[in-house]
């Protein structure tokens, strides 16, 4: 054999030794004290690279200042384990947040698609007791970077997140605890518990910059559904509790965390959670109250078990549960969900477009027919001056004069008017008409007076409001309306459906909206009973709504749009529990098509799979029966 220069085989020994060096390992920090974990991350000891796990031993340590990852990587930090609920015990990591500066996450990643995975794993965090709200901010913050090919994945599991005392009880409203931003991934087997009074929130979800384009969520918003596939982020298989007085405990929100240009656009899955004493667990924001940002963009929300189940649950005890999914802006899946409690739930799921009901911020202005970016008709229908008003949302709001107007003549079911105080700039769609007055609500108050001078015009369609999506794509701090546009960003009708929920007859029907805009057998299709089909022919029978049970009881006749889950179909879940299921939809009079199979789950990234492509979506594959 021939033998290698001194020289050479110097040179590759050296490299052999020093390789290691940099490749990705294990790594365990001498104690759970924030400077020795740092120390393995941002050195001295070791500086992490791509890949690398980050091993916290057990122990209760207090943390005054938050670790920063190295930008463009992706690693994995993992305590000795947590208990599951909210006493501290021996043998697990407890960090406990006691920041007295400006606000800091307790860990900060900045992946970018491509990264190995971003993870925190077994351990329970808690802020200190006491603690001001001005120095806390969401313990765990992702902010991605994607690119045409996908977004980065990222892990956070086996947390326990106790109380008292807890986040929410310690800061503003809406805290959320971990902060999303242009990621994929899945948060699952965390354990939530609150006794607050304010807003809680587990995940603010964003994709600003879908595809790695643009801010606000514009691109996401310009794209299609990615329903079924593994381009959202999924909450799956997590406990939450709330036994406080809070409004709402909201697992999933749309908005916050990082600056207004990085939020938006959301697409979320929530699936295979156990919710106790929550009044409304998945909800996203919408394209409103919030700014520039876009609403969420999709959900779906299945296999999830809600209950109120005693007193000791005050919040949803003395206020009754609100509703299963929530969503102020986009389309979303509800499906195969319970609902168990004695006081009842108000819809299963419902759909909200708030500036139908008041102008609450700029851009975007009130969806009253002035607003920029919304379908309106152009015509002004009425124009005068308010004389009198009474109540106080509802408003009754009379005009000078004698109009003559017919009873109701200006409420329409599907594309209502809107009554518009051009004096103050607000208005609020039309309830009710009589001759010469109209009725109108409001999101908080309106301060509508005699003299104001008023006009009634019409909106058929809000910007991303619920149901619909794509559009025209828009960018800048304040987008202007193009001539292309026609000042309409042109979006498409999603239809939203509800299938195969179970639990307590809901107090307003399945489905709630708070405007005529957003109507049945259009818009939403919900489901016509909680009874499985016995037959083709019922409780379902192909004509609206929505039903389910086996593919073989499937109506053999249907109306364009309606929905069938068909609860033998699919081999998505492999978990041993809970059900299978496809969502079939009449693509045409007579003819029915596969429109939604569910993603994977238990996800591959918690069996150690890790998806390196974007999977196709799946809901709009039409495959006839």
């Amino acid at each position: 054999m021939k033998k290698l220069p001194k020289t050479v085989l110097f040179t590759f020994l050296l490299s052999a030794l020093a390789a290691p060096l940099c490749a990705q390992g294990i790594y365990t920090a001498t104690s759970c004290q924030q400077s020795a974990v740092n120390a393995v991350i941002n050195g001295p000891t070791h500086t992490a690279v791509d890949g690398d796990t980050i091993n916290i031993p057990a122990g209760t340590c207090t943390w005054t200042a938050g670790i920063v990852v190295p930008s463009g990587i992706g690693i994995s930090i993992t305590g000795a384990g947590s208990n599951g609920y909210y006493p501290i015990g021996s043998g697990i990591t407890t960090i406990i947040d006691n920041f007295t500066t400006s606000p800091a996450a307790l860990f900060y990643f900045h992946p970018t698609y491509g990264n190995s995975l971003s993870r925190v794993s077994s351990m329970v965090l808690s802020p200190a007791s006491g603690v001001t709200a001005s120095s806390l901010s969401a313990p765990l913050q992702f902010q991605g970077v994607c690119t045409l090919s996908g977004c980065p994945n990222i892990r956070v599991d086996h947390l326990s997140f106790p109380s008292p005392p807890d986040w929410a009880n310690l800061t503003q409203p809406s805290t959320a605890l971990v902060v999303t931003d242009n990621v994929f991934g899945v948060l699952d087997h965390n354990s939530l518990y609150s006794t607050a009074s304010n807003f809680y929130e587990f995940i603010d979800f964003n994709n600003s910059a879908w595809q790695g384009v643009g801010q606000y969520g514009d691109n996401s918003w310009a794209s299609p559904d990615t329903f079924g596939t593994n381009q959202q982020v999924y909450v799956e298989t997590n406990y939450a509790m709330q036994t406080g007085t809070s409004a709402l405990f909201p697992i999933t929100e749309s908005e916050g965390g990082f600056s207004n240009t990085a939020w938006g656009g959301g697409r979320v899955t929530c699936r295979f959670n156990t919710f106790v004493g929550l009044r409304g667990p998945c909800v996203n924001h919408g394209t409103e109250s919030g700014g520039r940002m876009r609403s969420g963009r999709q959900m779906e929300f299945y296999d999830n078990s809600m209950s109120c189940p005693s007193s000791t649950y005050q919040a949803c005890w003395t206020n009754g549960m609100i509703t299963g999914a929530g969503v102020r802006g986009g389309s979303l899946l509800a499906i195969a969900n319970t609902y168990s409690g004695t006081t009842g739930i108000n819809n299963f799921s419902q759909l909200s477009v708030y500036r139908t009901l008041q102008n609450i911020s700029t851009p975007w202005e009130g969806c009253d027919g002035t607003g920029p970016y919304d379908k309106n008709d152009g015509v002004t229908y009425y124009s005068g001056t308010i004389s009198s008003v009474a109540g106080s949302n509802p408003y009754t709001i009379t005009v000078t004069g004698t109009p003559g107007w017919a009873t109701n003549q200006w409420y329409d079911y599907g594309a209502p008017y809107s009554i518009h105080d051009s004096t103050i700039n607000q208005g609020s769609e039309i309830t009710a008409s009589s001759s010469n007055s109209v009725t109108v609500p409001a999101w908080t108050t309106i301060a509508f007076a005699p003299g104001d001078s008023v006009q009634i015009l019409r909106a058929t369609q809000c910007i991303d409001q619920s149901s619909r999506i794509d559009g025209s794509y828009l960018s800048g701090s304040t987008p202007t309306p193009t001539s292309t546009m026609g000042g309409y960003v042109y979006q498409t009708l999603d239809p939203v459906y509800e299938a195969a929920d179970t639990g307590p007859n809901p107090n307003f029907g399945a489905f709630g909206s708070d405007t005529a805009r957003v109507i049945a057998n259009r818009d939403y299709y919900a489901e016509v009973s909680q009874l499985a089909q016995t037959s083709p022919t019922s409780p379902f029978n192909g004509t609206v709504g929505t039903g389910y049970g086996t593919l073989a009881n499937i109506p053999t006749t249907c109306t364009t749009g309606v929905g069938y889950w068909a609860t033998d179909q699919g081999s998505w879940n492999t978990s041993g529990s809970g059900g299978q299921g496809i969502l079939y939809q009449c693509s045409s009079t007579n003819h029915w098509s596969t429109y939604y199979t569910p993603y994977a789950y238990p996800h591959p990234l918690t069996r150690g799979t890790v998806p390196t492509t974007p999977a196709a979506p799946t809901n709009f594959a039409a495959t006839p029966k």
